[in-house]
């Protein structure tokens, strides 16, 4: 819905996403708070439609997995713009199993995320902290 294909705001555009993620998700027992914030991040449409997908699945993944049997979490989105773009999602679920990798998961999903980072020529981490962190890392262009 940008008005410049050139330079869409994805900070703006994450806003809108995750509220709409959190009203299909919603559930009459859980509550889950969506915390976005950081630099504006201006990308074409070559790097927003990408990540614009990637961001979509690690979402909606927290918003089906990280939270089961906890009734009330919190999901936080932070932004950095430079050389290199930088966005750290990062949820305080349950956390992902033993073993989990971007690389090596079998799910359709993580392995569409995999390839998304490589087809922006970026790198993709994991941590596992009190629950998941995912940090993004893309060349600004």
């Amino acid at each position: 819905m940008s008005d410049d294909l050139a330079r869409i705001d994805f900070l703006e555009y994450m806003k809108s996403l995750g509220s709409r993620l959190l009203q299909s998700y919603a559930t009459g027992y859980r509550r889950v708070d969506l915390t976005i914030d950081g630099d504006p991040v201006y990308l074409g449409v070559d790097q927003a439609v990408p990540c614009g997908l990637i961001m979509n699945e690690l979402i909606s993944n927290c918003l089906k997995h990280a939270f089961p049997s906890i009734s009330h979490g919190t999901i936080r989105i932070h932004m950095q713009s430079g050389t290199q773009n930088t966005i750290v999602i990062e949820d305080n679920g349950v956390g992902v199993p033993d073993g989990f990798t971007v690389q090596e998961a079998g799910s359709m999903g993580m392995q569409l995320v995999s390839a998304l980072v490589e087809q922006m020529d970026g790198t993709i981490t994991l941590e596992k902290i009190e629950g998941t962190r995912f940090t993004i890392m893309f060349p600004s262009r």
